[in-house]
């Protein structure tokens, strides 16, 4: 998981973003987890995920990395039915 937030005109909101392989990727099947990549493969992923919102007028900020099991709660979270 990509923990990110990024900064429009007004508020600073939380963008976190789930990475995933398909399981029976070979170039993967030794990797079960984002913290197992290299530190160079995490920069590359956290320079994406900058660039993909520079035309967007927001200033986006990657906070850190997490693994699978953080990204696991992410997901349940966002299941869960909003109040």
């Amino acid at each position: 998981m990509v923990e990110q937030d990024k900064k429009d005109s007004s508020d600073r909101e939380r963008n976190d973003r789930i990475i995933s392989v398909p399981s029976m990727a070979p170039r993967w099947e030794d990797r079960q987890d984002l913290m197992e990549l290299s530190p160079r493969t995490r920069d590359e992923l956290a320079a994406f995920f900058l660039q993909v919102t520079l035309f967007e007028n927001k200033r986006a900020v990657v906070l850190g990395f997490d693994g699978a099991p953080a990204a696991r709660r992410l997901i349940g979270e966002s299941a869960r039915p909003s109040r």
